[in-house]
């Protein structure tokens, strides 16, 4: 029970003390030669739900060391970055993935050659519910576009986020035939909990 506290007051007291003079890098300034066919749109979780998550988190891994249950890295989950799901013309999710993937390309490919939709995976429409507008992004109507929509959602201090946005620009200058509505979302954790983190440091920090 003593090693329990020890890794869950480590835990939180990590999060809590990072600190970083560096700006952290511009996400949005990456876009650079997107091709005609790629629409994008920029989002944000907003701050209040992230801290109401992150609140229920550490509320939930207390709990379950008090009464001895798996400890609190048992109770912890994570926020693993980046998150990409792909829908169809109609809403439908079609592919997605969470943290690095072996082979985006190939998934990618896959998933645009044989649409196959995931019965009971969340619509477009679910996922987009609560998100708000970052600049001068206006609102979708999910499924009236026809075309292929991209969610990826990302934070500063998610390395691999910034690859994968590379990666995907990439792709889809190669395959300019495919009508892309591209939405990124900015799930920040650690900022909506007020906490500072090193800029680029990793794809995972505690949340809900």
């Amino acid at each position: 029970m003593k090693s329990h506290w020890i890794v869950l007051i480590a835990m939180l007291g990590v999060l809590s003390g990072y600190r970083a003079s560096a700006t952290a890098p511009n996400f949005y300034a990456g876009f650079r030669n997107v091709p005609a066919s790629v629409k994008l749109y920029h989002y944000k979780v907003p701050d209040k739900a992230l801290r109401a998550k992150f609140a229920a988190a550490k509320k939930k891994a207390m709990e379950a060391v008090k009464h001895g249950n798996g400890g609190a890295s048992g109770s912890f989950t994570f926020m693993v970055l980046p998150k990409l799901y792909l829908f169809d013309q109609k809403g439908r999710e079609i592919y997605a993935s969470s943290g690095t993937p072996k082979d985006l390309v190939a998934a990618l490919n896959h998933a645009f050659v044989s649409p196959t939709p995931d019965p009971g995976a969340k619509s477009l429409e679910a996922r987009l519910d609560g998100l708000v507008p970052v600049g001068k992004s206006s609102a979708l109507a999910p499924g009236a576009t026809n075309k292929f929509t991209l969610l990826q959602y990302w934070a500063p201090w998610c390395t691999y986020c910034f690859t994968e946005r590379d990666e995907l620009l990439a792709y889809f200058r190669d395959h300019k035939n495919l009508r892309i509505d591209w939405i990124t979302i900015d799930a920040d954790i650690a900022k909506a909990a007020g906490f500072k983190v090193p800029p680029h440091s990793s794809n995972q920090r505690a949340s809900e």
